[in-house]
């Protein structure tokens, strides 16, 4: 009965390395993939860092947006601001 018990849980523990094993491994291949096709450290960097950082200012932008209420007077002043 103990045996089983050790055997189950060496079982679990082998799959649960084999799982971070596979996640890291990923994680490092794409990282690699990323860097070779970038082709320098400044574009890989830009990539990576730089560009999700813009991306989650636009979508706050964006957010505020869809969030405001446009009246139909809203919209003719608009459309009067813009000359049409």
């Amino acid at each position: 009965m103990a045996a089983t018990i050790i055997l189950g849980a060496s079982l679990i523990a082998a799959l649960a390395v084999i799982l971070a094993q596979n996640v890291l491994h990923y994680r490092e291949k794409r990282d690699l993939f990323n860097r070779f096709m970038a082709g320098d450290y400044k574009t890989y960097n830009h990539f990576e860092k730089v560009l999700p950082e813009q991306m989650k200012q636009q979508e706050k932008i964006l957010e505020k947006k869809l969030e405001e209420k446009v009246t139909p007077e809203v919209l003719r002043a608009r459309e009067a601001a813009r000359g049409f």
